[in-house]
């Protein structure tokens, strides 16, 4: 397994990955007619996308995909930058697309977890970094992609981290065979409570 490619927020100057998604509304392909297939081993859903927060507004402006049938659409005019390989038969193929320069406005409504400043000792091969793997930890709240509040989780994300490398928390080499299934969804996974 491989860690996966997250989304990314520009925020304030930063850009923030997103660790952390409880709502509905962001971007999807499907959204734009476009079914996603895996990438490579660090991007099994096919995609992942830049958002950019301005004026309080959540904006899509950058969207990377690999189609399960090799079409790409416009997206608002857009049209994509083919990224092109050679495969195994020696026939060149499109790898994924790009879309740049969107700046589509995004009407999710929920919460997003960003975070910046990736602790390099944190690092799980396998799934999303978890949010207790960053420095800074930013809840950003949403209704119809306008900014309505925010929390910095830093403080409780340190403590979560101490807790996990004093061994408080169990390492996946203690679980049976259905809590490591768990746990492997679990670093899929960017629902937060």
């Amino acid at each position: 397994m491989t860690a996966q490619i997250p989304d990314r927020l520009d925020y304030e100057g930063h850009e923030f990955s997103i660790v952390g998604i409880k709502g509905e509304g962001l971007a999807h392909p499907l959204d734009f007619g476009m079914q996603p297939t895996t990438i490579h081993t660090g991007c099994y859903r096919g995609y992942y996308s830049t958002y950019s927060c301005v004026n309080g507004k959540l904006k899509l402006i950058s969207l990377t995909l690999r189609t399960a049938d090799g079409t790409y659409i416009a997206i608002h005019d857009v049209r994509p930058e083919l990224d092109r390989i050679t495969n195994r038969d020696g026939k060149e193929v499109t790898a994924n697309a790009t879309y740049s320069g969107l700046e589509i406005d995004v009407a999710f409504s929920g919460g997003l977890l960003v975070a910046r400043d990736f602790i390099q000792e944190m690092y799980v091969h396998m799934g999303f970094q978890k949010p207790y793997a960053y420095e800074r930890v930013i809840e950003m709240m949403f209704r119809n992609g306008q900014l309505v509040g925010q929390i910095d989780h830093s403080d409780r994300m340190a403590f979560i981290r101490q807790e996990v490398i004093s061994g408080e928390e169990r390492k996946p080499g203690s679980f049976n065979r259905d809590e490591m299934k768990d746990w492997i969804e679990w670093t899929f996974s960017l629902d937060y409570d």
